[in-house]
């Protein structure tokens, strides 16, 4: 398979749990702090903002320029959410085929929304055996895995065994 064939999507990350008042309003000083943008308008997509939040009724978009990397799901994991282990635990996720922020359920307490990662950045991973963060990307097609993709290496040398 070509690597144009290729289509790359995000994950939502989501949470239905609901939580206290103090830890929504503790998550809300962190965006702000760590530069989201309060958002009025939820028809954005993740072209506009790489990372769009919705917790409760309020929504946060965060510029590239906020993020610093391209590697989102880190910057949630080790800047947004470092201190709420058990929300973390209450993630769900759902991969997401468009690139648009629209409310997946009235009952979300928290979502977060963001771009895929581009083509060079997955395959520079690849190429640096390392592993992509967990709910991070959603690849289609489905690749196949086993000795379809492993190393090729010449069978004849390796069979030993004899017909009797």
């Amino acid at each position: 398979m070509h690597q144009s064939q290729i289509k790359l999507h995000s994950f939502v990350w989501y949470s239905n749990a609901i939580f206290s008042e103090d830890t929504f309003l503790k998550l809300e000083q962190i965006f702000i702090k760590q530069g989201g943008l309060a958002l009025t308008e939820v028809k954005v997509s993740t072209n506009q903002y790489p990372l769009v939040i919705q917790i409760r009724h309020l929504w946060f978009g965060f510029t590239k320029e906020a993020i610093k990397s391209e590697n989102i799901p880190d910057f949630i994991t080790h800047y947004l959410l470092s201190s709420f282990s058990e929300l973390q635990s209450e993630l769900n996720y759902k991969p997401n085929k468009s690139n648009s922020c629209t409310k997946m359920s009235s009952k979300n307490q928290l979502a977060f929304y963001m771009k895929p990662f581009s083509k060079s950045y997955l395959f520079n991973f690849a190429k640096k055996q390392k592993v992509l963060p967990a709910k991070s990307t959603f690849i289609l097609p489905k690749l196949l895995s086993g000795m379809v993709v492993s190393p090729f290496i010449n069978i004849q040398k390796k069979r030993s065994f004899e017909w009797y």
